[in-house]
């Protein structure tokens, strides 16, 4: 499957927002299943309107309805790309086996260091985001895509080369930073390291990662 992560909820959505995500989903070839992950336990862990269990699936509801709308403006309803996609709603796909999911945040948790969670965020800002970023990962496993469609923020984490300088990958020292984004670096870093027995390998292959830069 494709994985594409809404992005979390906000008081002043756009138009252009809803066109990212379809631009995301339609990274995927036409036959591959294609999954849109509403994440609103993160959304609460990083006080996202105000962390209110109300207004966040009400933003969710609002971006759904863009998106098919403007889904049927620009390709038609025979070509819609949203008929085809999965909606999964985070805390229900938790829900349907929190052990494992927490087992996987802890794991997560107890591999990275700070900083390298942190990327470019400023420790007043970093809470949420960090418990977020870890989450992630229980979230990717749990979907276990084959590709995963990641946003390119402007938000400081852009550049995190010095992050990436603290984990050994295997890479040739010679070989320059890369700009990615810091959740495809943990993404990255987990499967290399914690699934990459043979036998895990073949059932949580490493997901092929693309990235769409933020408007």
């Amino acid at each position: 499957s494709h994985l594409v992560m809404a992005p979390l909820p906000n008081s002043t959505p756009t138009m252009q927002s809803a066109a990212d995500i379809l631009t995301k989903l339609k990274a995927a070839d036409a036959d591959t299943p294609k999954v849109l992950l509403l994440r609103d336990w993160t959304a609460l862990v990083n006080n996202a309107l105000d962390a209110d269990v109300k207004l966040i699936p009400a933003y969710h509801a609002i971006l759904l309805s863009t998106l098919r709308a403007l889904d049927i403006h620009l390709h038609g309803e025979d070509d819609a790309i949203m008929k085809n996609v999965t909606i999964v709603l985070q805390s229900e796909a938790i829900l349907k086996d929190p052990s494992n999911y927490w087992i996987s945040v802890i794991n997560a948790g107890r591999h990275f260091q700070l900083d390298t969670v942190m990327g470019g965020m400023k420790d007043a800002d970093c809470v949420g985001k960090v418990i977020g970023r870890l989450m992630m990962i229980g979230d990717v496993l749990g979907v276990n895509p084959k590709s995963i469609a990641l946003e390119m923020e402007n938000d400081g984490d852009m550049n995190i080369s010095s992050a990436m300088a603290n984990m050994n990958l295997g890479d040739d020292s010679s070989t320059s930073p890369s700009t990615q984004s810091v959740e495809a670096t943990l993404i990255e870093e987990f499967y290399s390291v914690k699934l990459s027995h043979p036998s895990l390998q073949s059932i949580l292959p490493l997901p092929t990662i693309t990235h769409n830069t933020s408007s």
